[in-house]
């Protein structure tokens, strides 16, 4: 079996203005913010437990990853009473291939302008067919935030299509059961690589099904291959679902065996 592991050392998520009543936003990797938080459609090894659980069926490499990041205010409130610097957000995950049922476990700790969230999480996939995989994500989050103080429990279904070497689609829905209804959401995203060192990724999808454009969301990103084992990512995005909109960066460097990265959204 081989290992790899995914350190990042620091990890800046700036905001404007605070959504007051809104979803607390979910904690995202480095690789999904430095892409904007899109990768649905994409074949993601550490983020199998945080956003589409399926992909991991087309890995053969377990994973190990650490993340730590902090959050920071843009044209603070002389009235804030708060550290705005405070916020901080953690994330170990470890996956494992070496099974015909796939998956992953992470845990997660935010604490933010929206609140204080603990969340464990397992992931489980399989094939559907060579070229299209399913799974599930079960989890177990304790959280005191503008909306919810307690511990409750939560699902997230995934589906990966690989089409060709160049273009992977997928889709997931958060919490189907809408036992959550602000945190329900579907999506579907895509992965295009134009070359050899450029790949086009995007995601779009609402949390109304309804009225879909009342809650919609859309983000992209660009990612170019420098050298042998550099990656730089540029993404913007547009979430009316969670109120909030920018651009992010990102660069990693992947070697054999270890791999750091940095990102700002």
């Amino acid at each position: 079996m081989k290992y790899r592991i995914f350190i990042l050392i620091n990890t800046l998520f700036l905001c404007s203005t605070t959504a007051f009543s809104r979803p607390m936003p979910f904690a995202e990797t480095t690789r999904m913010q430095s892409s904007a938080g899109a990768g649905v459609g994409s074949l993601l090894i550490t983020e199998v437990s945080l956003l589409n659980p399926a992909s991991i069926v087309f890995f053969n490499d377990s994973t190990l990853y650490y993340h730590k990041g902090s959050d920071q205010i843009e044209n603070e409130h002389t009235d804030r009473t708060t550290d705005p610097n405070a916020g901080k957000t953690e994330i170990v995950s470890i996956t494992d291939t070496s099974s015909p049922l796939k998956g992953g476990l992470s845990y997660q700790y935010q604490n933010n302008l929206f609140g204080k969230r603990k969340r464990f999480s397992t992931s489980l996939a399989s094939t559907v067919s060579p070229s299209m995989a399913m799974g599930f994500i079960y989890n177990h989050t304790e959280e005191n935030s503008e909306l919810y103080n307690e511990t409750y429990g939560m699902f997230t279904v995934g589906m990966t299509k690989v089409y060709s070497e160049s273009l992977t689609v997928g889709a997931t829905i958060v919490d189907p059961a809408q036992s959550k209804p602000e945190y329900f959401k579907y999506t579907i995203g895509f992965q295009y690589t134009v070359n050899p060192f450029i790949d086009v990724i995007a995601d779009m999808g609402s949390g109304d099904v309804a009225n879909r454009t009342k809650e919609s969301f859309h983000m992209w990103a660009v990612q170019l291959k420098s050298f042998d084992s550099i990656y730089l990512r540029y993404g913007q995005f547009h979430d009316q679902h969670s109120n909030f909109k920018g651009t992010s960066l990102g660069v990693s460097w992947v070697g054999p065996k270890l791999t750091f990265g940095f990102s700002t959204k």
